[in-house]
């Protein structure tokens, strides 16, 4: 018979593949709606359950940092494109750009 740890972790471990596709689901995302994806690729949870998962490990919270997280980068990667326009500009100042 399996133990409680190794069930816990199972049901760790199914809740993080759910939030995983959670995360992959465009705002709006609704429970409901990642029930029916569940279940349309065989994983039948109950949307009880995904409730449960969702405020057991904070879902909400982390699709929030997941959020800040992807516009840190995005503000990041959009400062280097200035930065790298910037210098360009910066050394042929008339649009003249070597042969």
């Amino acid at each position: 018979m399996r133990n409680l740890r190794a069930n816990q972790l199972e049901a760790q471990q199914r809740a993080e593949l759910c939030f995983d596709l959670y995360l992959t689901m465009k705002p709006p995302r609704s429970l409901t709606e990642l029930h029916r994806r569940c279940a349309g690729v065989g994983v039948n949870l109950s949307l009880n359950t995904l409730k449960n998962y969702s405020k057991r490990y904070h879902w909400q919270a982390r699709v929030a940092q997941a959020q800040d997280a992807a516009q840190a980068t995005e503000l990041q990667r959009n400062a280097e494109t200035l930065t790298t326009v910037a210098d360009r500009h910066a050394r042929y100042p008339l649009g003249i750009s070597p042969a």
